[in-house]
């Protein structure tokens, strides 16, 4: 087993391995928490059990405002203020990872520390109440089952440990630790115990004499009695900085450089394009398939029921402003004609007429009636006058009259059927009855296959009920919104097709034989990891040392970068 850090790296190393050897049999590469999740849920932990992004976000929600509400809480003047639970969340999960006692007083460690401590209490309160995991949880689980296995089983030829009353936990014979440095704590202690029940290398990049940001790794390693085998430079044999300021020069002059490679000799997937940021990176990506280059990269959907039920809910659930909007309900509408389930030239009537009928939003839409009615009086009329011989070319305004009516009936079914399949969804619900009835809503209405990654999206949710009991429609509706927003489609293959588009975080573990850095001109590049939202450095080293803890060194980050 192969153990690294990232999925990208994970599918790129067993791509590589399956190249240079022809193919390999009981092998395979995984990140190391996909490692611990699994040696995990062998040992008895859920799969609804182990908490989502959302699920976390939603259990943050309910500790930071029962810590905020509390006179002494010196952040009570920022309850409600955008990004204080993820900023929370962020200081609690990297102290649970560095597994920084909550229930040990925290005396020395400044003033500042008081709130985040109550809040490390109600959280680690609430996930043992629901019986859930995060990923310290996850890790913590994991070396957990091995400790307690290895004293009773043995291990086999096979390197699968066998417990005596029949219990099957699989190991690997053989692990690679491969480019893991800067461990946490909760990393280090599931390495350290598997590092004693099967035989471990490890390979990291180079120490540059113990003064790099990967001397900790190297350090820890050593304590274990593992030698580490230093990974070599990758010598590129060409490396361009195309920096613009404004965004559209800059993804010209890639392009130019793209083609002069290729003119060059140089195959597409020997090259990396890198951005700063992830939004950068996807307009660059999205940018460059426009100008028909193969890219590689994980893009939000153009189509599909992601955009369709997404554009649904942006008009029964806006933000602000009313309901059901025109605006809103025919963007939904000519998305499905983007995905062939509506006629393009019928929507196009439907706007029209929508728009003579005076429709703007919420009830608006009655009006439609009206207008028919309006249009049946003028084709009676029209009827009355080819009858009686005073109009020419009557028959044809009757059939453009006739042609309009029908379109108003169509929009009219079309407006009911969706309303009314809102107004069906549970107001309030379990989460995994809302999940159950947006899921319908989205096979139903906008006409989701099954294996759409929407219907996974929103599935997905059902974790929820860990920490929420009921949810409203209008807060799940938001919730899944959000996430359908996130939702990315492989596009290409890094290092196998297409260039890839990457940040400096995904570029790392990679090597291509060309890579163009951009973004320089905005002064965001390399970007940094960024220090605790809540803890500065100093509040930060003395909880180290008073634990005697692993948390990330001062200015690490940086160094990194």
């Amino acid at each position: 087993t192969l153990i690294v850090g990232s999925a990208a790296l994970a599918t790129y190393l067993s791509w590589l391995l399956a190249e240079r050897l022809g193919g390999h049999a009981n092998v395979r590469a995984i990140t190391i928490y996909r490692f611990a999740l699994d040696l995990a849920q062998r040992s008895g932990l859920r799969a609804d059990h182990v908490l989502t992004d959302e699920a976390r976000l939603r259990l943050g929600e309910r500790v930071v405002a029962s810590v905020t509400a509390s006179p002494e809480s010196s952040f009570g003047s920022l309850r409600g203020m955008p990004g204080l639970v993820p900023a929370f969340l962020r200081s609690i999960e990297d102290l649970r990872e560095a597994r920084v006692p909550a229930d040990r007083p925290w005396d020395g460690c400044g003033e500042r520390v008081a709130d985040v401590r109550r809040a490390l209490i109600a959280y680690e309160a609430a996930l043992h109440e629901a019986d859930a995991a995060d990923r310290a949880g996850v890790y913590a689980r994991a070396a957990r089952a091995l400790r307690a296995r290895t004293p009773h089983g043995s291990i086999s030829e096979r390197g699968t440990l066998v417990e005596n009353d029949g219990d099957v936990l699989a190991l690997p014979a053989v692990a690679f630790v491969y480019g893991l440095y800067d461990l946490p704590e909760c990393q280090r202690e599931l390495l350290a115990v598997l590092a004693g029940v099967c035989e471990t290398t490890v390979f990291l990049p180079s120490p540059q004499d113990g003064q790099g940001y990967t001397a900790s790794g190297w350090r820890f390693f050593a304590e274990l009695g593992l030698r580490a085998n230093a990974l070599p430079a990758t010598a590129l044999a060409a490396a361009e900085l195309v920096s613009v300021g404004d965004d559209e020069g800059e993804l010209i002059e890639v392009a130019r450089a793209l083609r002069r490679s290729a003119g060059e000799g140089r195959r597409f997937h020997e090259i990396a394009v890198v951005a700063p940021s992830e939004q950068r990176a996807d307009h660059l990506a999205r940018g460059l398939r426009t100008l028909g280059f193969p890219v590689a990269r994980r893009l939000p959907p153009s189509s599909g029921g992601c955009v369709s039920l997404g554009s649904l809910l942006e008009a029964a659930f806006p933000d602000a402003g009313e309901a059901w909007q025109r605006a809103a309900l025919l963007a939904y509408a000519q998305g499905m004609a983007a995905a062939g389930v509506l006629r393009g030239d019928e929507v196009a009537r439907w706007a029209d007429e929508s728009r003579q009928a005076g429709v703007v939003a919420g009830d608006d839409w009655r009006r439609l009636r009206h207008h028919h009615h309006q249009l049946t009086a003028r084709l009676g009329d029209l009827r009355a006058e080819v009858e009686d011989g005073g109009s020419e070319g009557g028959e044809g305004r009757a059939a453009v009259l006739r042609r309009r009516r029908a379109a108003v009936d169509a929009l009219i079914a079309f407006v009911d059927r969706v309303q009314q399949a809102v107004a069906d969804l549970p107001a309030v619900a379990p989460w995994d009855q809302m999940a159950a009835a947006f899921v319908r809503l989205a096979h139903e209405v906008c006409a989701v296959p099954p294996d759409d990654p929407a219907v996974a999206a929103i599935t997905e949710l059902r974790r929820c009920a860990a920490v929420e009991e009921a949810v409203s429609v209008a807060e799940a509706a938001r919730v899944i919104g959000e996430r359908l927003r996130g939702v990315r489609e492989p596009c290409g293959a890094v290092a196998r097709c297409g260039v890839a588009v990457l940040t400096p975080h995904e570029l790392r573990g990679l090597r291509f034989a060309e890579v163009h850095f951009t973004g320089l001109c905005s002064g965001g590049f390399p970007p940094s990891r960024g220090g605790d939202p809540l803890l500065c450095d100093r509040e930060r080293e003395r909880l180290a040392r008073r634990f005697a803890v692993h948390l990330a060194e001062p200015g690490g980050g940086e160094s990194e970068a």
